[in-house]
């Protein structure tokens, strides 16, 4: 269905790439528009939320206790470099290689 039809505001302009952007998500120029039709009718189901009448809902004031229990702290043998490099999809002098996260990225043209 069109998201015009649906009555959806789409999530439009600097608005998208700046949330990929915070959520580390990178779409291709392709993708662009349909995830900002995702994201814009997730948006719109999360304002359903503002009709629920919560009038007679009392605040939550302590959460219990016992759920917010900590285990006990053990020393228990990790894994040696060997095993956790063989794990890793890229290794560079023995150590994970990691790509860089402050590149800059290219925009797609509107």
């Amino acid at each position: 269905m069109d998201p015009k039809e649906e009555g959806l505001v789409l999530v439009a302009g600097e608005e998208l790439p700046r949330i990929a952007s915070l959520a580390r998500l990178r779409f291709t120029c392709a993708e662009q528009e349909r995830m900002a039709v995702e994201l814009s009718r997730i948006v719109d189901y999360m304002g359903l939320l503002h009709e629920v009448d919560t009038a007679e809902v009392l605040p939550l004031q302590q959460q219990d206790i016992e759920a917010r229990a900590l285990r006990n702290d053990k020393v228990r043998q990790g894994l040696s470099r060997e095993e956790a490099l063989a794990a890793a999809p890229r290794v560079r002098l023995g150590f994970f290689s990691v790509p860089k996260v402050l590149a800059q990225e290219k925009r797609c043209a509107r």
